[in-house]
């Protein structure tokens, strides 16, 4: 049984991931027409694997890689497919 404190720091925790959520979909509207949810539920763990595994695999020698992909982001359209 969850006591109230536990709840509420658990519904501030899931109440500021939405928001965040919601405030990068807002910002990449542009780029990625989609709802907030898929956004949080596709886009936005695929962004962070390509962004992550490089430096898991390589650690410090994949920041290069890193780095170009977060330049490279802007310059290209988004498509699901």
């Amino acid at each position: 049984m969850m006591g109230f404190p536990a709840w509420l720091g658990k519904n501030s925790t899931t109440n500021k991931n939405q928001r965040l959520i919601r405030e990068i979909s807002t910002v990449m509207s542009h780029d990625c027409p989609c709802s907030s949810r898929d956004m949080g539920l596709y886009y936005l763990p695929l962004i962070r694997h390509k962004l992550l595994a490089p430096l898991v695999q390589r650690g410090v020698d994949g920041i290069e890689e890193v780095v170009s992909v977060m330049s490279e982001y802007g310059k290209q359209p988004i498509f699901f497919g």
